[in-house]
């Protein structure tokens, strides 16, 4: 009997799993490709952790917090996880995602600068910018090595306890007293609760949810810069991380 059951040992799954074991909790993740994979939404490089946030203010105190998370995952694994580098936001000057973006700053305190379309141009020369343009520049900002921050959660999840099932795919899940009955296509289990971070398959593994989630394929790119002032990445390659 497991304390907990894990279906997906993606981004979210083996972050929980890295948490609740580290409390102690006898824990199992199932995921029905290998961890990390190319079919998560963590696959690649980098993935851009910003505070200024033009989907809303709300967001700011979780990214702060979890750059701290970050950090302290860093400094358990020996990994570099999270490196600041800076982001600028840019577009029109009546954008209302910029506007959010700088009021979001403003609102909790994060350094920020509002920049014209003359100042981005002196300072990032390889950006063709409109006149009307603004951009917000966010020096607190940078990017998380996706699949390296996936591999140190699980190697964390696995030094406190925790069991991983890789190439295991969740198949049904029951409810009973006692808890819940996961089974796949390789064994059943046993545990007290579960949490499923599914992803793309979430809509299949639990349609009587009907939550009508459209999965979408999101082509993300890396682009090596011409201009020496735009920041490059020296990680294993040699890629911008504006792609991200």
């Amino acid at each position: 009997m497991y304390d907990v059951i894990i279906a997906g040992g993606g981004s979210m799954g083996i972050a929980a799993a890295y948490f609740r074991a580290k409390q102690g909790a006898r824990v199992l993740v199932l995921d029905q490709f290998e961890i990390p994979n190319q079919m998560g939404s963590h696959h690649g490089m980098t993935r851009m952790l910003r505070l200024n946030y033009g989907h809303g203010s709300s967001y700011v105190p979780l990214a702060l917090d979890s750059i701290k998370l970050w950090r302290e995952l860093e400094a358990e694994t020996g990994r570099e996880l999270f490196r600041p580098t800076g982001a600028i936001t840019i577009g029109p000057a009546d954008s209302n995602f910029l506007k959010e973006t700088i009021e979001s700053a403003a609102d909790h305190g994060i350094p920020h600068k509002v920049m014209n379309a003359k100042e981005l141009r002196a300072k990032w020369r390889g950006f063709n910018i409109a006149d009307d343009f603004i951009g917000c520049w966010d020096s607190s900002a940078g990017f998380l090595f996706s699949e390296d921050c996936i591999t140190a959660y699980k190697d964390g999840a696995i030094k406190f306890g925790a069991e991983i099932h890789e190439n295991e795919a969740v198949t049904a899940l029951k409810s009973t007293e006692d808890g819940v009955t996961v089974e796949t296509d390789k064994g059943t289990y046993q545990g007290k609760k579960v949490i499923v971070t599914a992803g793309a398959w979430l809509q299949k593994l639990l349609p009587e949810i009907d939550l009508h989630i459209q999965p979408v394929r999101k082509t993300i790119s890396w682009f090596k810069p011409l201009e020496d002032n735009i920041y490059v990445c020296s990680k294993k390659v040699h890629r911008s991380s504006f792609g991200a």
